[in-house]
């Protein structure tokens, strides 16, 4: 939409900013997912307005790819609510009628209507819709409700610090570009000369400048102002960067050589992407040869050590913590579906409901082996939030007994 060029330049820009180890979105996590899907999102969408295709049917994929990209975090609803708002800006702006307007919105409905069928058939297949139900929307709505966690109104501004100086080129690209549509539309100008009069340019600029404080809106709403929450935003960021880019690099007619102040903004460009680009290298450096260190990585041996000594492969296990490691090297089913340490950080008093019954179905059904380590005998006896762990720490010592060798590794195992 922007040119070769631009397009080249943003596709740096994303790799960079995007990837950012701060947001998560290149480390295989859920960000990483819906990201991709919101992108698809796009692409179907600004496909469905090329004559050459269909435009129902990349509409109906567009739908789709929101669906899912909700199914990996539930507000990663940014690219599905812009399409909305251009849906309203073309629709007012008259560049389309309201036949069209329902058209189009009703093929999205569609797709994600299908989508979400298909997942629910995949869930119900596979797992109990219950708990489905429970893990993507109950749970979700009681961040909403949590005091002090998450609000429908952001409790707390954006700290700029954070990000500025990783973001800072893109944000500045991006505002630029804004303020210059703003500008032109105060005082007009040639079709040839701003973005606000260019037909596929401006649609995507405004899709992109609802699209991103959207984003920004549902970062903001999170339940633990974490700085991957801003994973949302960057793809928009960096697009809207892009148009800023597009802007620069234009030349006029007569000119056949780019102006001095596109060579200057181009360097510029690279000096702000540089202490970035040392960053992200040392730390990734850092987290590689960490790996090997001891002293920087809780490699749980002990534990490990002892699982696989005093249980068999089909013995279930149950953590109180959240111990990927452990269960990773161990490879042992687990006996419950929550683990009681991420309940509580995440839902505090809320989620009393869910600590008894991780407690009545570890009584009703003992598993083999429970790692608690010292600590987490101290918190079910002083609970540092206002919960109960009922007589778990009286259950777990009258039918369990921590094995000895070897030592310090939190394991205990069902007295048989």
């Amino acid at each position: 939409v922007f040119g070769i060029t631009s397009a080249a330049i943003g596709t740096v820009m994303a790799a960079l900013y995007v990837n950012f180890y701060y947001y998560h979105v290149g480390a295989n996590r859920p960000s990483t997912f819906y990201v991709f899907f919101e992108l698809c999102v796009l692409f179907f969408y600004l496909r469905s307005f090329d004559r050459d295709v269909s435009a129902s049917r990349n509409r109906f994929c567009a739908g789709a790819a929101a669906v899912c990209a909700m199914c990996f975090r539930q507000t990663a609803f940014s690219a599905a609510a812009a399409i909305v708002v251009h849906q309203c800006y073309l629709l007012i702006s008259r560049r389309q009628g309201g036949a069209q307007f329902v058209k189009t919105l009703a093929a999205c409905i569609a797709g994600g209507i299908a989508a979400l069928l298909v997942v629910v058939a995949l869930l119900a297949s596979t797992s109990d819709l219950r708990w489905a139900w429970h893990g993507v929307v109950a749970s979700n709505l009681g961040y909403v409700t949590q005091s002090g966690q998450s609000h429908v109104l952001p409790t707390e501004v954006f700290h700029w610090d954070d990000h500025v100086k990783v973001l800072g080129l893109p944000a500045v690209l991006a505002i630029a570009a804004v303020v210059h549509a703003m500008a032109m539309g105060i005082y007009g100008g040639k079709s040839k000369n701003t973005i606000a009069k260019l037909g596929g340019p401006k649609s995507v600029f405004v899709l992109l400048v609802a699209w991103v404080p959207i984003a920004g809106y549902l970062a903001l709403i999170g339940p633990h102002r974490a700085h991957h929450y801003y994973g949302i935003a960057l793809a928009p960021l960096v697009m809207l960067a892009t148009s800023g880019v597009w802007l620069l690099m234009r030349r006029d007619d007569e000119a056949r050589a780019p102006r001095y102040y596109v060579i200057l903004a181009v360097l510029w460009f690279v000096y702000m992407a540089i202490p970035v680009g040392k960053l992200q290298a040392q730390c990734t450096l850092r987290a590689h040869f960490q790996r090997f260190d001891d002293r920087y990585v809780d490699r749980w041996d002990t534990t490990i050590e002892a699982i696989n000594t005093y249980t068999k492969p089909t013995d279930r296990l149950f953590c109180l913590r959240y111990l990927p490691v452990v269960c990773w090297e161990t490879n042992r089913p687990q006996a419950h579906r929550y683990l009681l340490e991420t309940l509580i950080d995440q839902w505090r008093e809320q989620s009393q409901p869910y600590i008894d019954e991780v407690i009545r179905d570890l009584e009703a059904s003992p598993p083999k082996a429970i790692v608690a380590s010292g600590s987490d005998i101290k918190e079910m006896e002083n609970p540092r939030v206002p919960i109960t762990y009922r007589d778990l720490s009286e259950w777990l010592h009258s039918n369990y007994t921590l094995v000895s060798k070897p030592a310090k590794s939190g394991v205990w195992i069902r007295n048989d």
